[in-house]
């Protein structure tokens, strides 16, 4: 193995592209559809966290329809 030395560490990269980057288009009453119940508390989650989004879900069919309500 060779050891190298005075190698600066490069900037992290920011994560290119979240699959869920579509909510950013989504206006409120806006809504998507998603199979389970998992997916759908997975998405909602990640809009409570990392932005100012609020969504609420509703039994839809098979699956879950979620709505932007702010």
């Amino acid at each position: 193995m060779k050891i190298d030395k005075n190698i600066p560490i490069p900037e992290r990269s920011l994560k290119q592209g979240s699959k869920y980057k579509f909510l950013h288009d989504l206006e409120i009453m806006d809504s998507f559809w998603v199979e389970t119940t998992a997916q759908a508390c997975q998405v909602q989650s990640y809009a409570h966290r990392t932005t100012n989004i609020k969504l609420t879900q509703r039994a839809d069919g098979t699956g879950r329809r979620l709505w932007r309500v702010k």
